[in-house]
């Protein structure tokens, strides 16, 4: 394999390379590869939460069931769900088995997903309860996209596509770039490659010495960063796809800002809407914040994703960056925006928190 990883196990001075395997010839089957990506859902990005696996209750009009299985559904920070499909070894059509699979999630409701994770959770055990019911399933899924807004049925209908597998036949590859690339801005699918690597490859029984890596291969960034590159307006883009964007920019510029302690708790932020409403609810809000200078400012309190704290509420509750925003907007003016990036409108010393971050990330990747 081109451009192969090297993997070495470190005791004291001593480097041991791991030579490169397969499940196959350690009996693992993908039900093991299952396991261990649920275990660690971080593979499939920061915070995801697991909804359920294996789950098959798809319903046909006439009442009749199919009974596809789909390996494993997950949820993104940002609201948007994960349709995952596992493979050892290699298959050819694992591309279409996951688009299948998206279509049908796309018509899942807020309640479809909640009974989902509910089922799973009592399956698995999770809790020392016996049970969960399906308003606590979907309470705990909110508060894995909490803190950026209303989580919105919407959000549902554009599930993200992560195939996974050993390796990937060349039909695969050429047919995702290609939707990619028919559509930019709706389809959002990655490949991953999950390698095993053995100490001993002449003694497959030994598990210990085994060692797995994930690696997404396609595309190089996330669909955030294709609609940046690709030359398309934002006004080319659905209102769904560009909520999903900039809420993946939001946590992220949060995340970055929060664990390099880029900003102190206490400094105040002000308010610049700039290019992102329009001119005349831009200055509905300039004037509705002119006759209190507070109502553009916000305290850093820190957090997770409540960051703020509003200075004309002193004492008050906190918020998120984009949901202090809209809250304000809709102060001024009785409407709320569908789409709003939090990073991009709260200013320090004149930057927004978006470039800072950023800024802060391409130094860090330089240095």
């Amino acid at each position: 394999m081109l451009n192969a990883a090297r993997v070495f196990r470190i005791d004291g001075q001593n480097a041991f390379p791991f030579g490169q395997s397969t499940l196959k010839r350690h009996n693992l089957v993908e039900s093991d590869l299952e396991r261990w990506v649920v275990a660690n859902p971080d593979v499939l990005g920061t915070g995801v939460q697991i909804v359920a696996t294996q789950y098959d209750k798809w319903a046909l009009p006439s009442g009749d069931r199919e009974k596809s299985r789909l390996d494993v559904l997950a949820l993104d920070p940002s609201g948007q769900l994960i349709v995952v499909e596992l493979k050892r070894g290699s298959d050819s059509k694992i591309h279409l088995q996951a688009l299948t699979y998206a279509a049908m999630v796309a018509s899942f409701t807020m309640d479809t997903l909640a009974e989902a994770h509910a089922d799973w959770c009592n399956q698995q055990k999770l809790d020392d309860t016996p049970t969960i019911t399906s308003a606590e399933a979907l309470n705990r899924l909110r508060s894995v996209v909490a803190g950026e807004g209303e989580w919105t049925p919407d959000l549902l209908t554009r599930p993200k596509i992560v195939l996974i597998a050993e390796s990937f036949h060349p039909q695969v590859y050429t047919t995702v770039k290609w939707l990619t690339e028919l559509a930019p801005t709706a389809l959002d699918i990655e490949i991953h490659t999950a390698t095993l690597f053995a100490i001993d490859d002449s003694e497959p029984e030994v598990s210990q010495q085994l060692c797995l890596t994930f690696h997404c291969e396609f595309p190089a960034e996330g669909i955030e960063t294709r609609i940046l590159t690709a030359g398309i307006p934002q006004e080319a883009v659905d209102q769904v796809t560009m909520e999903i964007v900039e809420r993946r920019r939001n946590k992220k510029s949060v995340h970055i800002i929060q664990q390099y302690g880029l900003i102190e708790p206490g400094e105040l932020l002000t308010l610049d809407l700039g290019t992102s409403v329009n001119s005349a609810v831009r200055a509905d809000v300039e004037r509705w914040i002119s006759e209190d200078k507070n109502r553009g400012r916000a305290e850093w309190v820190g957090g997770t994703t409540k960051v703020l704290r509003w200075c004309a509420e002193p004492g008050g509750t906190s918020w998120s960056l984009t949901g202090l925003g809209k809250h304000i907007i809709e102060q001024a003016t009785q409407s709320k925006p569908h789409v709003l990036s939090g990073p991009g409108v709260w200013l320090r010393g004149g930057r927004t928190l978006y470039d800072i971050a950023s800024n802060f990330q391409e130094t860090d990747e330089d240095s």
